[in-house]
């Protein structure tokens, strides 16, 4: 069954595959000598297995670890402050999660000033695994990025129970118009990415 990784990885091959054509092609009519052609040809091929190769190993194993997965819209209640209250059934206690929480800007803006994100992690039994707040600043996914997002913070904790848990994320701030919320679980194995991801 095709996957969005294997998609993926088609792209990055096709892609390279699409380079190697464009070398030999365009080589050869700029006179240019067939072994600097055979050698860049080669070079895109074996570029685009590797990177086919390592885009589906990343996005696979990200995939398959996934234990929740939501990007929820975000609607500022008091004070600034948007609350969002989530389930998640714990399949494996005793190992060590990680919950990532990242704020996403509208696509038309840029993030601007950082965000407070506060999470507040129960257990069934009324035990709180992870009770905090961290600071996502605006960063720049590249030097020619024409906006900034903010960063993703994440909480790394083991949860004691199997079961429903009940997850209490926070956003204080404006400007924020989603919110993605992943739990990761490295011993599941049919983990769901969100729709998008």
């Amino acid at each position: 069954m095709l996957t969005p990784s294997h998609a993926l990885a088609g792209l990055v091959l096709g892609l390279c595959a699409l380079c190697a054509w464009a070398v030999r092609h365009f080589g050869r009519r700029a006179g240019e000598p067939e072994g600097k052609i055979r050698a860049l040809t080669w070079g895109f091929a074996v570029a685009g297995l590797f990177g086919a190769w390592f885009t589906y190993e990343v996005d696979a194993r990200q995939r398959r670890t996934t234990l929740f997965e939501t990007v929820a819209p975000v609607a500022a209640g008091e004070r600034g402050v948007s609350v969002h209250r989530l389930t998640v059934e714990v399949e494996h206690p005793g190992v060590e999660h990680t919950l990532l929480v990242a704020p996403i800007p509208p696509r038309s803006a840029s993030a601007e000033g950082s965000r407070a994100v506060g999470v507040r992690w129960t257990e069934p039994g009324g035990a709180v695994a992870v009770e905090g707040v961290q600071s996502a600043t605006p960063e720049a996914r590249s030097r020619r990025a024409v906006r900034a997002v903010w960063s993703s913070v994440e909480w790394r904790f083991t949860p004691r129970h199997g079961g429903r848990h009940a997850v209490e994320v926070e956003v204080a701030g404006a400007g924020v118009e989603r919110l993605l919320v992943r739990v990761e679980d490295p011993l599941k194995r049919d983990g769901v990415r969100a729709p998008g991801y």
